[in-house]
């Protein structure tokens, strides 16, 4: 138990340092495997044991509330997975495209080690257990208790998020079925439990012989495990026997799985990393925001001024002499040649406006460009959030600096076109008065 306990330990040191670590308990029904795991009060098992040093190490190394631990608890029963501290309805594994698998587990935000355990002992309540021709007790489902730690480390000028998970595995106990069995829900869930651990040992096979292909789909429990198998994971293998002579094939078969087990060589290197944006470059990416949201603005605005420019090109096509006023909604008064000096004079006011515009959309777009390859150039997240369009999160303690290269588009003037009152002496010297 000594040795059991001293890797557990060393597993943690991993997980604090970024590691993935797991541990997983094997064994025949009534071989100790819960007990191991989980303990008495006064005998403390290795899931236990591991979170109370987890926290002790994370006060030890003074993260300074820059951590946070998270914990899920969950059961493979008949090859359906439940969140044991969520019960409802059977959860779905998603795989994406790096492999991960996700069940959609609740997630609890824990301080401390107490917290831990009254969640754990809320999770067995609703675990699946009966009793057995072996075991009073006995589990009727595979539990995985998930710890993932999240910290920040501060690197030279960057802080650096790091993210670790240990994994608790306490498998359901291997079952010989009789001739005498009957088809009842007992046997239905040894042989569920038969299956879930076959897949397992096709998976290690498959690790031991180092096939390109491993069998990870045969089962809930191997996809679930697929990254503490063969993935960047340190994991340690428990092997539970019983003393019984009448479990003498159960503790072969058992032997005989610890022994290919022990042959697999997982990669062990740290989890993952995500760089942590800096502010300055938070702010440079809220002002790329803002202008491309400047730009749409013009862009709108540039579109509304040809539409304007459109109707008084149609309007002065329509007063020239050579075309009939076909139009019930212009009066005559509207194609004197003064109205029609004015007409021109606005129509010249209204091009000039929007070689204005354009003008300043120009100067927009290259400032835009020009903040862009400064963002590029600082790094791969700042480039992910700019093609994601991300904003910063609400709550952020950024201050919004409004840059003074931003030109404030103009807003464009709305011109009446109208006719002045006129004297107009006709060449019959006729006296004509027109107004609007």
């Amino acid at each position: 138990l000594r040795r059991i306990l001293y890797s557990a330990a060393e597993l943690v040191n991993g997980v604090v340092q970024g590691r993935n670590a797991c541990v997983l308990c094997y064994g025949a029904t009534g071989a100790g495997k819960t007990y191991t795991m989980l303990g008495t009060v006064g005998s403390p098992g290795v899931m236990v044991i591991a979170i109370k040093d987890l926290f002790a190490k994370l006060q030890e190394l003074s993260f300074n509330g820059e951590h946070v631990v998270w914990i899920s608890y969950l059961e493979v029963y008949n090859e359906a997975v439940k969140d044991l501290l969520s019960p409802g309805k059977a959860l779905v594994l998603r795989e994406d495209k790096q492999g991960n698998v996700s069940a959609g587990l609740t997630q609890h935000n824990t301080y401390s080690a107490e917290e831990v355990m009254t969640l754990l002992h809320r999770g067995n309540q609703n675990r699946a257990t009966e009793a057995t021709r072996m075991n009073e007790t006995s589990s009727r489902s595979h539990a995985i208790l998930q710890v993932v730690l999240e910290y920040k480390i501060k690197e030279s000028s960057t802080t650096v998020i790091r993210t670790s998970k240990l994994s608790l595995v306490d498998l359901a106990g291997s079952e010989r079925a009789t001739a005498t069995d009957q088809l009842t829900v007992r046997s239905v869930e040894g042989a569920s439990i038969n299956k879930s651990l076959l897949a397992l040992s096709s998976c290690i096979r498959a690790l031991m012989e180092q096939k390109k292909h491993v069998p990870y789909r045969l089962s809930k429990l191997t996809q679930l495990l697929k990254d503490s198998l063969g993935g960047a994971c340190q994991t340690a293998m428990i092997a539970n026997i019983s003393p019984s002579s009448t479990s003498y094939s159960e503790t072969q078969n058992t032997l005989h799985w610890a022994n290919r087990a022990k042959e697999i060589r997982t990669k062990s290197s740290i989890a993952n990393e995500e760089l942590e944006i800096p502010d300055s470059q938070i702010e440079m990416t809220k002002q790329l925001l803002e202008s491309q949201k400047q730009n749409e603005e013009l862009r709108m605005q540039v579109a509304q001024l040809e539409q304007r420019l459109l109707a008084v090109e149609s309007q002065k096509l329509t007063s020239s002499p050579s075309l009939p006023c076909s139009s019930p909604n212009l009066l005559p008064s509207s194609f004197t040649p003064p109205a029609t000096v004015h007409l021109i004079r606005n129509f010249h006011d209204l091009k000039e406006e929007s070689h204005h515009m354009k003008t300043e959309y120009s100067v927009q777009l290259k400032h835009k460009d020009d903040v862009t390859r400064t963002l590029y150039k600082m790094g791969p997240g700042v480039e992910q959030m700019i093609q994601n369009n991300v904003c910063v999160p609400t709550g952020a303690d950024v201050s919004v600096i409004q840059p003074s290269e931003i030109l404030t588009p103009k807003k464009p003037t709305r011109t009446t076109i109208s006719a002045s009152q006129h004297d107009y002496d006709n060449p019959d010297n006729r006296r004509w008065r027109f107004s609007d």
